[in-house]
């Protein structure tokens, strides 16, 4: 089967879950949209993208675009299914489904709320994410942290999530508190990309279903120790039947100071394998924090640590990032800078596969609104970094790249 039936079966599939739980008459449909059209010009060689190791999106200069679509049916006064669909003529195919769920939100008790989501989804820890846009889409810079990179490419569980929220705005306290919880499965591939490419900076949300490829290492070549690994990954996969599951906490006070704390452990079996995809053991603990400071400044921080394991100790890799981002209002629009760093470091028993890395980078990015439906967004993009495997690729291990992105966005 080729990898665009496969990606219209997956569009297919969740189209029709969400019709087909909507078996009663429709109340509403909601529709929000938002594309983006741009041109980056970029001195990286081997994009991830594209089965390389270096971590830019995009190898020289180009021009790119995309769409994307919230899709929302309302079942009932409490009961509403989503999609967020994606075209991006980039990818192999184009079309392609993000994230489908149906969400129960009961009608809260005073400052008291739930929430029931089942689908697939993607776990609300972003501290660069914001409620006015669509997706997994960042506010104020083109592209993610190194965090937010990686969770948006390979954290992709289908599950069961609860979330209870208490506001204090309804009771008078400036204190907000919620947690959420969730069980899931068909995402035991989660620590493939970590360990054999590393960390990214990028944009990029894996659509369900959707195959990437990996770099041509020698340990999964057909002659290699780990021959059984395909040179395909799709991370959506469930291998081992059995789930696993993360839990957030959330503080906030007075709409100024938020923080949140993250565990989230996939209990995969390292020992199983199934059409060329293994089950890996990935947890991980998150803590991110944002802070709206006087005179008008925004302080956000986000530091993740954990460990992926396939094999009897075949890949053992521990890995960790931090950034820091600050953002003030200039000329009308909004200036940030992101500080970021990451590494991984190896434990595992194979000479032959070496998962060591470190890097460090920033960005620099320019947001201004041009009208009620249209924003620009200028970035400067440097990522420094340290990958030994390079040297089996005929690459040098240390890699600087650099890039500049001017991207218009419309959100009608």
């Amino acid at each position: 089967m080729t990898i665009g039936r496969m990606k219209s079966r997956s569009l297919g599939f969740a189209l029709h879950v969400i019709l087909a739980i909507a078996g009663s008459p429709l109340r509403a449909t909601g529709l929000d949209v938002q594309a983006d059209l741009g041109v980056s010009t970029s001195d990286t060689a081997n994009s991830w993208a594209n089965a390389g190791l270096d971590k830019g999106l995009r190898n020289g200069t180009r021009g790119f675009g995309s769409l994307l679509a919230h899709v929302k049916l309302d079942l009932s006064e409490t009961l509403v299914a989503n999609a967020i669909v994606q075209l991006d003529p980039e990818r192999s195919s184009p079309l392609g489904v993000q994230e489908a769920w149906i969400a129960w939100k009961p009608y809260p008790g005073g400052p008291w709320r739930q929430r029931l989501r089942l689908g697939a989804v993607l776990p609300e820890i972003s501290e660069e994410l914001t409620h006015e846009e669509i997706g997994w889409t960042p506010h104020r810079t083109v592209s993610q942290s190194a965090i937010n990179s990686w969770i948006s490419e390979e954290v992709r569980p289908f599950g069961l999530e609860w979330s209870w929220q208490h506001r204090g705005a309804f009771a008078g306290s400036p204190h907000d508190l919620s947690i959420t919880a969730a069980a899931f499965g068909g995402n035991d591939p989660d620590g493939t990309l970590i360990a054999w490419r590393g960390w990214s900076v990028g944009s990029r949300v894996t659509d369900i279903g959707e195959s990437i490829l990996l770099p041509d290492l020698p340990v999964y070549r057909q002659d290699g120790p780990i021959a059984a690994q395909s040179h395909r990954l799709t991370v959506t996969r469930e291998v081992d039947g059995r789930p696993g599951y993360y839990v957030v906490g959330r503080y906030g006070w007075q709409e100024r100071v938020a923080l949140t704390v993250t565990h989230f452990d996939s209990r995969g079996d390292p020992l199983q394998v199934r059409s060329g995809q293994y089950s890996w053991r990935t947890q991980f603990d998150h803590v991110g924090i944002t802070w709206h400071a006087p005179a008008g400044w925004d302080v956000i921080a986000q530091g993740m640590t954990g460990t992926t394991e396939m094999g009897p100790s075949a890949v053992s890799v521990r890995y960790s990032s931090a950034y820091g981002l600050v953002s003030h209002a200039a000329a009308g629009g909004l200036l940030t800078l992101r500080l970021d760093t990451f590494a991984t470091r190896g434990h595992d028993i194979l000479p032959l596969d070496p998962n060591d890395e470190s890097g460090s980078g920033w960005a620099l990015a320019y947001r201004r609104p041009l009208g009620d439906a249209f924003t620009i967004i200028a970035e400067a993009l440097r990522v420094s970094s340290h990958r030994e495997a390079r040297q089996q690729l005929a690459q040098a291990p240390n890699r600087t790249e650099r890039s500049l992105t001017v991207l218009l966005r419309w959100n009608p």
